[in-house]
């Protein structure tokens, strides 16, 4: 099994990532893509599959935001609430005039 991105960006910068344990045992990986570099930041969009523990299978990563031209906020990208259960996204445009949230729970 093996991850790979195509874009000549994340040959220079990693892909942020982070693991979260669930309370079912599950983990979930965290992705954040990038997409590319632009005023002193990368923009990068959320990506996240799901590592079943029992089974040892992990999901295919599902694409979260708005889309196309809107990307995660660099300093805080997201929120953890609900016990690990849920995250909440911060992004915006890439001119940064136009704010986004987007809620998703993990199980």
């Amino acid at each position: 099994m093996g991850y790979y991105t195509v874009t000549k960006i994340t040959s220079v910068y990693a892909c942020p990532q982070t693991i979260i344990e669930g309370s079912d045992g599950d983990l979930y990986w965290v992705l954040q893509e990038i997409k590319g570099k632009g005023n002193d930041k990368l923009l990068t969009y959320p990506r996240i599959g799901k590592v079943n523990m029992k089974n040892n299978t992990v999901t295919d990563l599902k694409t979260f935001g708005k889309g196309e031209g809107y990307y995660l906020d660099p300093k805080y990208p997201f929120l953890e609430t609900d016990k690990s259960e849920t995250l909440v996204f911060f992004g915006a445009d890439k001119a940064g005039k136009e704010l986004w949230f987007a809620r998703v729970k993990l199980k």
